[in-house]
Parts: C-alpha cells; structure tokens; sequence
C-alpha cells in the first residue's frame, strides 16, 4: 500500500477492505462496523440490512451498527418523505405492495415525454419540449428551500446527459451498413452513451467551482463500465444483431423485397426483427445482471409501465424504461407477419403468371382501396390472370377482358425488369381495372368515373407517403393524364362539386370498352360563341374582338394577311366547301387536336391535355414562332386567370421548343400580398417554422410566385411534414428539411410545391443547373444577410433586391446569393 500514489491507493480501498483486529477474543467479540453501498436502499428491512452491505461487518460491533445504520437510513429517508414538496411525494403508500407509487412529478416527467414526442418527434425540439416540466419543478424547488446550486445542478445534468446520448445515436449509429458493421457499432454507441451520461453524472459542479475533488471515478467508472453497464452493451449488441438478421432477410437492403408497401406496413415487418432483438438483448440481460425490465404498456411508442422481473424480486412502476412488450408493439409485430404472408403470396402470383409485377402488386396492398383489394385476393387465387399488352386497342393503358370465363387483365407497357417508377404507375392501373368487371355494358360510363376517381385517390395516397412521395413527383410530372386527373378532382373538390370531376372524366376517357383509355381526337365541341374557352385545360377565355372564327384565331396567333386567314380556318377544322368555295365552320365542328397541342404547350398548361394526333403540330409550331409578342403576353395574362395590370410574364422553352410563360418573381407580382410571414398564426402548429423557417418559405415562394397560385395553409403544413420525413436524393444519409427547419435541398421542396399547385411542366434548381437540362432562365437569386449569430434568407428577383421577406429582417449587406434557375419539360 506504501508504494502506490494517493490516487492508486483510493482506487484500491474503493474495491477492497483491510481491516486490522487485535488479537483476545474480546476484540474479536466486538468486532467491527460494515461498510454500506453508496446507493443502499433505505426501503429494506432494518432484519435484512446485509443487502446493502458492501463489506460486511464482524462480532457485535457488526450486527448492532448494521441494523443501527439501516435504522437511521429509514428514519431519514421518512424524514425527507415529510420534508418534500407534495409533488415529489409518493401519491399512495406502496409498502409491501408489488407496484411502486410514483408521484406528481414522475408523471409529469412520462407525460412530457409522450407529448413531446407525438409533437416533435426525436430531435433537439423534443428534447427541449421535453425538459420544460423539469425546469418548471426545479424553479418549484428552489422556492420551496432546496439549495438553487443543487437544484440547477440536477437540471443541467438532465439536459447535458439527453443531449449526450443524442449526440451518442446521431454520430455512431447511423455509420453502418451491413448487419456486422452495425452490431458493432451498436455497441460503441451504447458503450459511448454509458460513458458520455456517466461522465456527466459523475461532475460536481459547485465543487469544481471551489476548488475541490469534483469528480467521483468511483461513480464513472460504475456507470461507464460495471456490471450493469457492460451488460447493456453486450444487449445492444445481441439485440442488434438479431433484429438486423431477420430485418435483412424479411425486407431486404432499403426495404427493396417489399417495394410498394405503404411506410406503415414496412414499419410493422421491422418490428418484427425489432421485437426479437430487444427480447435477445433482455434475456442477455437477464443473464448477466439475474435481472429484466419490461415496458407493458405504451402511447405513440412512449412506454409508461415498468414490470421487473429477477433476483431482485417481482414489481412494477411508472416508467419508460424496458424491452417493449405493450399491446401496441405485439400488434404491429403481429401485422408484420401478415403482411410477410401476403408478400410471400404475391410473389407466388407474380411467379405464376410469369410476369415481374410483385412491385405492382404490393402497391395494391399498400395503397389500393377495398377494390384493390379484392382483386389482389382474385389474382392471389387465379380467379383473375394478368398478362401484357396483348392486344389492347392503341392508346389504352390497361383492359378487363372476360376470356372463357376468366377475368384477364392486360397491363399496356408491360416488360421485364421494370424500374420501380414504371412498377408503380402499373399499379395505379390496376387499381383503375379494379373496377372492370371485363363485360361492355350501358353502364361502362360510370365504371370509368369510379375507376378514374379510385386511381386518382391512389396516386395521392402514394404522393403522401414519405417514402414514395419523390418517386411519385417524378412519376406525374412525367404522366401528363395523372397530373390533369389530380388537378381537376381538387377543382372540383374546391368547388364541392364531385359531379364536375365525373363530367371530365366522360369528356376525356373513352367508355366504349372495359379499358383505361383516353378520347381519342382530344376535341373541344364549339358552343356557339366566339371566344375561345380554355377553362377546360385550366386556362382562362381567350376573348374575340373580331367578327368571324378565323380572323380571331388569326389574331391571337399573330396570322398576317389573307394566306393568315387561309391557315387559321385550317387550323379551326373547317371543312371546305365547293359550293361557296371556302370554309365551312358548323355548330357541330371541333377544334382540331392541333390547336390544343399548340396552345397548350404554348401557355403552359401541358398537363392538362392528353391528345395522341400530332395533325397540325408542325404548322401551328411555325406560326407561335413568328407571334406577336405582345398579343402572346395578353393572352397568357388570361391563361394565367389573374388580372396582372401591372405584373409582367417571363418565359422558358419546353423540350418541344414552345414557349411556357411565367410570372416574373419582383415587386409587381400578383400574389405578393397573399404569402404569409413566419410568425403567422396559421404556421402556429409548426413552431421551427417561426423561429427558423425563412429558408423553407422563401424557397417554396418561388413557385407559387412564378405560377400566380398561393397555397393553402394545410398545404404548407404539410410540404414540411412532408420534406422533414423525405430522404435528400443527393445526400440519402439527411433528409430534405430538417425537423428545426434547414433547408437542405430546395429544388425537391419546390418540386412537392408544383406537385401541389397541379404544375408538372416545370422544374426550379437553385445554384446549379441539372445535368442535361440546357432551356433554362434565371429568375432570382436566394438572398442571404446577417441576423443575430447567424443567417436569414429573403426571396429576391434579378436585381438581387427582396422580393418576398417571411421575416423582418433586411440588411443592405449581403452574405451570400444563389442563383434560382426554372426549366420546362
């Protein structure tokens, strides 16, 4: 003992005791006092005081100071019981009973936790929510006489050792890959979490302030490194390893054996491997320790009931620790295994028909309505065969035939190894065959409107999902006829009308067959009046100010001299008539399909037209070219459906050559007036959105500013619940929006912008142009200026000046500024 350091020697008295007796069997009768745990528990019987014994007594000295020591332990701990605030007091006596009373503020700790997470979610938000009550009982304390240096030492340690295991599960967990490399990285990151909260825990702050020991290694090295914690660990670990095996073989590398489940239901068949790790890493526990903790009840994945089982004896508490075993969590597990066994059966019906659809197919259990369903069972039990384009009549996507008294279901497209993207738009045909019953009838026009409304609510149901929503952006903004389809059921959803959604879709699918079709001559029927309404395409009226049909059209597309006139009745689908040896423009007569591609490409409203003839597109494309610019500019004002005296129009090119026009992101644009500022109510329910949202509805203004259209506030709300859960396709490893609100990637936010505002034709990218894309124009810049310790960003136009501010805050000096470019497809 002589030769060790001070240091050394206090280690060496912490884990062992030499005591010196003198010899005569009168001292050995007297004997000497125990030495009691730091953490005895003054709840044992003053009988049973060897339980908190770290070493043992001897003689009489021994048993009398035992149970003296124990004695006193009851009397204070009864003592500061009666000295204790009423909410930090037991809210019953559970002496001899199997559940431990908690109190006031326990539960007030669990509720917190419950709501903070339902609200928030994990992240420095919740985790501040979460120590509001804490602060709220510490002020109590103080004010009830509780040493303030105590007390704010207590809290401080709280947050400290919260912030620690965030900083433990955010910086280690997420390094690995494979199931090895994340066992073991399960185990750094419990083992740092253990030593990181142990550390903490183990500092005295007042007394490192005063000069004084402020470090107990006895405490660090217990709670980094004893029994306990190293049992912990080597749970993680097993539980880690066991929950990544089956995770790997029931869902694959990113899920990809269960393509076409919603999230939920992905979610339900991890907890399966998540349920048998954590009951791994308790019975590792259980081993090592001889003790188990279970939670048995739970709200939004928040455990609030603890049940321990062990040497230690049977009992329960309010509490949020344990291996998770509530009815919620049996439940999903149990779902899991059902959706397994419908994937297993769906491959079997993909593997039997020979056809590489079980994407397409589990789409229809994730997000196909009772329809969907039942034809998923009839396809599972070879009541319904599927097969590929067959002989499907041109410009049909799907059909429901009824050969030799099977239902067969043609699938337009159908090839092998299809992307996830093409997998996916089949199964929102074949939720629109779920409603063919494979026989032509009379009533074909009302199994269309059905279909076409369940197909429509299925591309939406996908476009909600976090982890499809990207993928379907790209997939509508592609699919022209499911853009239109989801911008006209919203009109009539706005209008309250779902009659006007029906009346569409009998004007644009043709009903003549059981198939998802599409008219074919794509015609507007005239109406009798001069003007040429496009409200239909989502336009405005193009008002005549002459006196016949090919004149105005001759006007509106800058048609010079009497060879103008000539092409513009050509244009109208006139007929020519020897008689009076001209054209002939009856009441009956339809616009040709060539104006509507004109037109539409013309005024940027593509997605609203779905046409296969191309008869007049090479005329109609030269005469655009040689348009007025200012009658063009007009006449957009009204596709536009805003009265913009004073805004002015922008343009891009499309992939065709056509001009799409845009309003210009300055001062004078129409809907400047209508976008609302961080802190307006409406956004309450998102508070990240007051305190750090400026970038987040900077971006998203430039979109709405460009197309004249605001968003609703749910829609808001949403594109941020939305963008917060979605995975950067640059980056996977963030998300495109953090939940405290950091932009990380705008284009994909102004994407989920446009996918709401019914416009896929065109695309933003800020700070670069994508690979590819070479008709694109500058219409802003993203503007960055100083607040407080950080940034603030401000939506600005060409001058570099602000156009759109969410906040207050505008400095002439300028951080930083990138480039906001738009392109069309």
């Amino acid at each position: 003992m002589d030769s060790l350091s001070g240091k050394a020697k206090t280690a060496y008295e912490q884990s062992e005791r030499i005591v010196e007796l003198k010899s005569g069997e009168f001292n050995e009768w007297v004997g000497y006092a125990p030495v009691f745990k730091s953490d005895a528990n003054p709840g044992v019987d003053i009988e049973n005081f060897m339980a908190n014994v770290r070493f043992p007594g001897y003689g009489e000295t021994g048993r009398l100071m035992g149970m003296f020591i124990q004695h006193k332990m009851i009397e204070s701990a009864g003592e500061a019981a009666c000295e204790a605030p009423f909410y930090s007091r037991k809210l019953w006596d559970d002496r001899g009973s199997f559940m431990s009373a908690p109190s006031i503020r326990s539960l007030a700790d669990i509720a917190m936790t419950i709501a903070a997470a339902a609200v928030f979610g994990p992240g420095v938000a919740c985790l501040c929510m979460n120590l509001v009550d804490d602060v709220v009982f510490t002020a109590m304390d103080i004010s009830n006489g509780l040493d303030a240096g105590d007390a704010l030492q207590g809290l401080a340690k709280k947050g400290l050792v919260s912030a620690a295991s965030m900083f433990a599960v955010g910086n280690v967990a997420g390094l690995g890959s494979g199931v090895i490399s994340k066992t073991v990285l399960k185990g750094v990151e419990v083992m740092s979490n253990n030593v990181l909260s142990s550390a903490i825990n183990s500092l005295d702050f007042e007394a490192m302030f005063k000069g004084r020991d402020f470090f107990d290694e006895r405490g660090f090295n217990k709670g980094a490194f004893g029994e306990g914690a190293m049992a912990g660990v080597v749970a993680g670990m097993a539980g880690q390893f066991v929950s990544g095996t089956i995770n790997e073989s029931n869902l694959g590398q990113n899920a990809t054996k269960v393509t076409g489940f919603n999230s939920g239901q992905i979610g339900e068949i991890s907890s399966i491997g998540s349920f048998a790790g954590s009951m791994v890493g308790a019975g590792v526990t259980y081993g090592m320790t001889g003790n188990a903790t279970f939670n048995v009840a739970s709200i939004r994945g928040t455990g609030f009931m603890e049940l321990h089982l062990g040497k230690d004896g049977f009992g329960m508490n309010f509490g949020m620790n344990g291996t998770d075993v509530s009815f919620s969590t049996i439940n999903g597990v149990m779902n899991g295994f059902k959706h397994l066994e419908m994937n297993r059966n769906i491959e079997d019906a993909a593997w039997r028909n020979n056809m590489d659809v079980a994407t397409a197919l589990r789409s229809q259990y994730g997000f196909g309505d009772q329809a969907a369903l039942k034809q998923l069972d009839q396809i599972i039990s070879r009541e319904t065969l599927l097969a590929g384009s067959g002989s499907l009549p041109a410009g049909a996507r799907g059909q429901t035939v009824t050969e030799n008294g099977q239902r067969v279901v043609y699938l337009a497209g159908y090839r092998e190894g299809m992307s996830t993207e093409e997998q996916m738009s089949m199964g929102i045909t074949l939720q629109h065959e779920a409603y063919r019953d494979g026989v032509t009838t009379a009533d074909n026009s009302d199994e269309t409107q059905m279909a076409t409304y369940a197909h429509t609510l299925m591309t939406e149901r996908m476009m909600n999902d976090p982890r499809y929503a990207s993928l379907m952006g790209d997939l509508v903004s592609r699919d022209a006829n499911l853009a239109k389809d989801l911008v006209m059921l919203n009109k009539a959803r706005e209008k309250k009308n779902l009659g006007e959604f029906a009346s569409y879709v009998d004007k644009t699918y043709d009903s003549s067959g059981d198939y998802w079709k599409l008219m074919e001559d794509g015609t507007l029927e005239y109406d009798g009046s001069m003007n040429l309404d496009l409200t239909e395409l989502g336009g405005g009226v193009l008002e005549a100010t002459e006196s016949s049909h090919s004149a105005n059209i001759a006007k509106w597309f800058g048609l010079e001299g009497e060879e103008g006139i000539v092409q513009a009745k050509a244009l109208l689908g006139g007929a020519w008539d020897k008689v009076s040896n001209g054209y002939v423009v009856g009441n009956a007569v339809s616009l040709g399909s060539g104006l509507f591609d004109s037109v539409s490409k013309m005024f940027g409203v593509c997605q609203y037209l779905n046409t296969t003839t191309q008869y007049y597109t090479g005329a109609v494309n030269e005469y655009i070219a040689r348009a007025d610019k200012e009658n063009v500019d007009k006449l957009n004002t009204t596709v536009l459906s805003k009265k913009t005296d004073n805004s002015s129009l922008v343009s891009v090119k499309n992939e065709l050559g056509h001009e799409v026009f845009l309003h210009a992101i300055d001062e004078n644009n129409p809907i400047l007036p209508e976008l609302k500022k961080q802190d307006d109510p409406a956004y309450a329910s998102i508070p990240a959105i007051k305190k750090s949202g400026c970038n987040f509805l900077g971006s998203i203004a430039y979109p709405q500013m460009a197309v004249g259209q605001v968003l609703q506030d749910q829609q808001v709300l949403g594109i941020f619940n939305t963008a917060k859960e979605l995975d950067d396709p640059f980056m996977p490893s963030r998300k495109v929006l953090t939940p405290e609100g950091v932009v990380n990637n705008p284009d994909v936010l102004t994407k989920l912008v446009l996918v709401k505002l019914g416009r896929a034709d065109i695309a933003f990218s800020f700070g670069s142009i994508p690979r590819g894309i070479t008709n694109y124009e500058l219409v802003g810049y993203r503007l960055e200026v100083p607040y407080k310790d950080g940034s603030h960003f401000i939506a600005g136009g060409l001058k570099k000046t602000p156009v759109y501010n969410s906040g207050n805050t505008w400095e002439k000096k300028l951080n930083d500024s990138v480039g906001v470019f738009t392109y069309a497809y």
